[in-house]
């Protein structure tokens, strides 16, 4: 699983940056990734881009917290 969190430190802070760069060089603008590096990367397995399916237990639990929070609100004000 290639799905590291920014917040990992060092190697966080570069696989957000594959990302970023990744999406420029699609672009055709200025970045450090080569077709190359993009290939190496698809070989183990990098994922380009983070869906709902990848968000991290973490976050599902703040998800379903601001949920509860929201709807909580939602029947104050219905009140």
């Amino acid at each position: 699983d290639c799905t590291v969190p920014s917040r990992s430190g060092k190697l966080g802070n570069w696989v957000k940056r594959q990302r970023q760069d990744y999406r420029l060089f699609k672009e055709g603008k200025h970045s450090f990734m080569t077709e190359e590096r993009a290939q190496k990367l698809g070989l183990i397995g990098f994922q380009w881009s983070l869906n709902s399916d990848d968000i991290t237990q973490r976050d599902k639990t703040h998800m379903e917290i601001w949920k509860a929070r929201f709807h909580e609100l939602e029947a104050y004000k219905a009140k």
